[in-house]
């Protein structure tokens, strides 16, 4: 295991493999419930345990949001309006993984096969520098999350409320006002790791993968390169590791097949997801929000940037990855190779044409484009809101 120290300096051991953040990725999925078929009644009772939580989570959100009104100013209202989005969001994310689980554990063996390919110490240094990126990901984005955790958790301590005022009517027995407070802020602080944790992993999980098919993307376009570059490379030589380099792109192709059915539905709802708790944020932070609030407010705002920017960004790095193949198909060293080689030289360029792209149920492309156009769409929608004064409208309203 490693220490958190490698994981926030992307230190890992030499000579790596490129599973080994999905393996990761795997053990915390294990560990929040979302795994393939569990074997035993103890795996059977933890699997079933958080599926229940799942399923509580949109009705703990709804009931505890329209309950907090009672009691709570504009601006409290609208934090508990963004969280109660983030939560539902969540819950429907954590359904689409758990039907889409095993393609995730189809994907490790062809990275393994891809990964034998490679012997070379710079080949090998490009896969440990993508692990390394992995970790570093793996770090950044969880001292987000977890940091805005902490912050709401201590906020509520200091202000002496829940964090998201939620309803927990197996605690509603407890008389004392005081025992009953810390009973709710205490299951409020796991439930809301718990789903930080599910949000986390459900964000992290396509930028990792976007990432590794990219490494592997740029390590076959440099195979390709030295095809009859090698003098003591017979023609047949050249020619097999041309067929190996098609089967290579194919089994590229074929996780990032697996990859996008499952982001595909995960990535539109956290697509829409942004854009309404932006929207909430600025009007928030803009109209209603005190100081405290207001740095609490734009700490979520950055997270939830960050939940879809590190996967945008990804996906279009990954589209100029693969528009570049063709090129290099086209510049290798075609003049050693024999008729036969030719012919599959023109066979591979036709079928590396076609950029891999990720789409986010067939209605939005997955880039960075895309994300500016969400980001675009927030501001819009404030603006409307600003003109038609329906912020301060409100606020004098409650005043």
């Amino acid at each position: 295991m490693q220490r958190f120290s490698d994981f926030i300096y992307g230190r890992v051991e030499s000579d790596c493999e490129t599973n080994k953040p999905f393996k990761v990725l795997l053990a915390f999925y294990g560990l929040i419930g979302l795994k393939a078929k569990p074997h035993g009644f103890l795996p059977t009772l933890h699997m079933v345990f958080f599926c229940i939580a799942y399923a509580y989570t949109p009705f703990l959100a709804i009931v505890g949001f329209l309950r907090f009104q009672k009691t709570a100013t504009v601006t409290e209202s609208l934090s508990a309006l963004q969280a109660f989005i983030n939560a539902i969001f969540a819950a429907a994310k954590s359904v689409a993984v758990l039907v889409n689980f095993k393609r995730f554990q189809s994907v490790e063996p062809i990275m393994k096969s891809l990964d034998e390919r490679y012997k070379t110490p710079q080949e090998r240094q490009q896969i440990t520098d993508c692990v390394a990126d992995c970790t570093r990901l793996y770090a950044a984005m969880g001292f987000i999350y977890y940091l805005y955790g902490l912050i709401s958790i201590l906020t509520a301590l200091i202000i002496h409320k829940q964090p998201f005022g939620g309803w927990y009517p197996f605690l509603d027995w407890i008389s004392n006002p005081t025992v009953h407070f810390y009973s709710c802020v205490a299951f409020e602080t796991w439930y809301l790791y718990f789903l930080l944790t599910a949000q986390y992993l459900h964000d992290v999980y396509p930028t990792l993968y976007m990432r590794t098919i990219r490494a592997h993307m740029q390590l076959l376009r440099e195979r390709i390169g030295r095809i009859g570059v090698d003098p003591e490379k017979s023609v047949d030589e050249n020619n097999k590791e041309l067929i190996d380099c098609i089967a290579t792109h194919q089994q590229i192709l074929q996780v990032v097949d697996m990859v996008r059915s499952v982001c595909s539905p995960t990535i539109f709802m956290q697509f829409v997801c942004v854009a309404l708790v932006h929207c909430v944020c600025m009007v928030n932070i803009f109209i209603f929000a005190d100081t405290l609030n207001m740095v609490i407010t734009m700490w979520y705002y950055l997270m939830v940037a960050t939940q879809i920017l590190p996967t945008c960004y990804e996906a279009s790095t990954l589209e100029m990855e693969s528009s570049k193949l063709p090129v290099a198909i086209f510049h290798c060293n075609w003049l050693a190779l024999d008729k036969r080689g030719r012919k599959l030289i023109v066979f591979f360029i036709h079928h590396a044409q076609k950029e891999v792209t990720f789409v986010a149920m067939q209605l939005f492309d997955i880039n960075m484009r895309t994300y500016l156009s969400i980001a675009k769409f927030s501001f819009t929608l404030y603006t409307f809101a600003n003109e038609m004064r329906f912020g301060q409208n409100i606020k004098e309203s409650v005043e």
